[in-house]
């Protein structure tokens, strides 16, 4: 803060952000590893600061309140083969029965504080094909779950960290899932009893987003 002159006001209270990439490490003998890197930060809005830096962003009903096509990205969910049904059921989800992908039709997808509506229509695409990629038949990572408990709130994350990386390639703004709140519990109890579950998540998560990417390698094909 101080390098940008200006100061947090007193009793603010900032938010926890997580940084995340895999990083690649050669050694002595030419051997490439990769691993993953994660960092904390705290973070204010702009109002919750005072200084020469601290300015008022745009109101965000001024964002556009429709989901706009992105014809990239279509083409990719397209590309995908997935089987990407819509209705005006505001449920999104994955069909692991089915294996189909359900998403709500655009017109439902609304704008939020920090997302356009586009952002918000895309991301959770992204979340749910990632679940996609579960199947038996593709990475064969789905087991018999139940909403609340552990393997559950574990693909939950694995899900999370990959529509993250998607959103990072694809060129979109992943934005907070309304259903945070409901996993956020059983997130913890996951990376509580398990510490090198974030890692484990995010390795699972990398391969989901490299399939879905159409980048297969010897890993993708050993998971097949």
């Amino acid at each position: 803060m101080a390098s940008k002159n200006c100061t947090v006001k007193k009793g603010a209270k900032g938010h926890m952000v997580t940084y995340f990439k895999m990083l690649k490490k050669e050694d002595s003998e030419g051997n490439v590893s990769v691993f993953p890197m994660i960092r904390y930060s705290t973070v204010f809005n702009s109002e919750q600061v005072e200084g020469d830096y601290a300015r008022t962003f745009d109101n965000p009903s001024d964002d556009p309140v429709e989901v706009m096509d992105l014809e990239s990205v279509e083409a990719w969910a397209k590309g995908t083969g997935a089987d990407i049904r819509e209705s005006p059921e505001s449920r999104a989800y994955y069909s692991p029965a089915g294996d189909f992908v359900h998403m709500p039709i655009k017109s439902l997808f609304r704008a939020t504080e920090h997302s356009t509506a586009t952002e918000c229509y895309y991301s959770t695409l992204s979340h749910e094909l990632v679940h996609w990629t579960g199947h038996a038949s593709r990475l064969n990572r789905h087991k018999l779950t139940r909403f609340g408990d552990s393997e559950y709130a574990f693909e939950e994350l694995v899900a999370e960290l990959g529509a993250a990386f998607l959103c990072a390639e694809l060129g979109i703004t992943n934005s907070p899932r309304i259903d945070h709140a409901q996993y956020l519990n059983n997130w913890l109890r996951v990376l509580k009893n398990d510490k090198r579950a974030i890692f484990k998540a995010a390795s699972l998560a990398r391969k989901a987003s490299e399939l879905l990417l159409g980048r297969e390698t010897e890993e993708l094909k050993e998971a097949a």
